[in-house]
């Protein structure tokens, strides 16, 4: 085994010794030093207290950058965290790697670092394809990196689910899972419908959440034995399958129609806005106690007659359902007995959750009085802002 060394730091070429040490992969991006300063500031302490290797993996046709370059690159972002470890912990994966070779590598890892970034590159498409807990704080590290770790849904979703393919990104999949959570902490129990399932990305992380008793049920014109092999892995019983358009569908054909109703619904299926104002009115004719409606593609320029299609039936039922929260192209939607609930939740606790689920950067907007719009909206994160309210005043949220 070669090793070379730049100042303070030893590498390694895979892999390193079998000492019993987790083994953690990362794939920075090697053409600035942003994901590496996170990685050495936020999750090193963390690491190097359980005595990791952190496997940073490196690929020149992929990168474009050389080697000699990446590990400057790994020292001086270790520099700036103030690391001046001189234990041989960093272990550098270069050249090319056939399938094989990389699902051998990913065989032997503990966990893995996706990184900053939630967008697709051929590095987090690598990623992906490891089946590893994921790390995204140092909590995580402290958490996961135990000889036996407690999972949450989360956790599940991402070490068994990250590679299957979709639309459903890590802003959306954090504040789910912070929605769904809150709702279980506080005793809220119902079922769960999604209409438009494709591969079950989505599905997948509410399934998770789902409790025994709780039924999940699954709409798609198009079925995917990919996505109902997948639920199965989740759940052995529970699970229905609708192979139709939702225009066909009525409350009573669905099972746990009756109380206590279903506690999440998400609207993924023809993109119309006739076909949404029905799923609408289904969803709100089966939205239980405390249950909350998600309709995808909300102010997305692709399907502007989404938009319209959920602010017209808002408006022509507003004793029925309100949206308290918006963003990262979803409505959030609720009966209106339940708006001070969640508005207090988003007002008070989602931004911790969020951080604690390891979200990009985000802003929490509430612009205007209640009597105009009472919702929240939620991006990236805007002039450093955590909250941020009115145009002449702020710091002021009013809900």
């Amino acid at each position: 085994m070669h090793d070379t060394t730049i100042e303070s730091f030893t590498f390694q070429t895979w892999p390193p010794p079998s000492d019993g040490s987790p083994r953690v992969l990362a794939w920075p991006s090697w053409r600035d030093g942003t994901e590496l300063s996170w990685i050495f500031s936020e999750l090193w302490p963390a690491l190097s207290k359980h005595r990791a290797f952190l496997c940073l993996r490196h690929d020149p046709d992929v990168d474009g950058v050389m080697m000699t370059k990446a590990k400057t690159m790994v020292h001086n972002a270790a520099k700036r965290a103030g690391v001046a470890d001189s234990e041989e912990r960093v272990v550098m994966i270069g050249g090319s790697l056939s399938d094989e070779e990389w699902a051998t590598i990913g065989d032997s890892i503990d966990a893995k670092i996706s990184g900053l970034r939630s967008s697709d590159t051929p590095r987090r498409e690598r990623l992906r394809t490891v089946c590893a807990v994921e790390l995204r704080t140092a909590a995580d590290v402290d958490r996961l990196l135990q000889p036996d770790p407690h999972l949450t849904p989360l956790d599940i979703y991402r070490k068994q689910f990250d590679g299957v393919p979709g639309w459903f990104r890590l802003p959306a999949i954090a504040l789910w899972d912070s929605l769904l959570t809150f709702q279980s902490t506080n005793g809220v129990r119902g079922n769960f419908l999604e209409i438009g399932v494709w591969k079950g990305r989505s599905a997948l992380l509410s399934a998770l959440h789902s409790a025994e008793g709780e039924e999940c049920v699954h709409v798609d014109l198009l079925p995917s034995e990919e996505a109902r092999a997948n639920l199965k892995r989740v759940r052995q019983s529970g699970l229905h399958f609708f192979n139709t358009t939702s225009r066909t569908l009525a409350p009573e054909i669905l099972p746990g129609s009756g109380a206590p109703g279903y506690r999440w619904i998400h609207i993924d299926g023809e993109h119309t806005g006739i076909a949404v104002e029905k799923d609408l009115t289904l969803a709100s004719s089966l939205l239980g106690p405390r249950g909350i409606i998600v309709v995808d593609d909300f102010f997305s320029h692709e399907y502007p007659q989404i938009t319209f299609a959920v602010i017209e039936h808002l408006k022509a039922h507003p004793k029925t359902l309100m949206m308290f929260l918006c963003g990262y192209s979803k409505a959030y939607l609720c009966h209106p007995s339940d708006g001070v609930w969640l508005l207090q939740y988003v007002a008070e606790r989602l931004a911790a959750d969020l951080e604690e689920r390891g979200a990009p950067p985000f802003t929490l907007f509430k612009t205007t009085d209640p009597l105009d719009l009472n919702a929240f909206g939620i991006g990236p994160r805007s002039d450093g802002l955590l909250f941020r309210g009115p145009d002449d005043d702020k710091a002021l949220l009013r809900f």
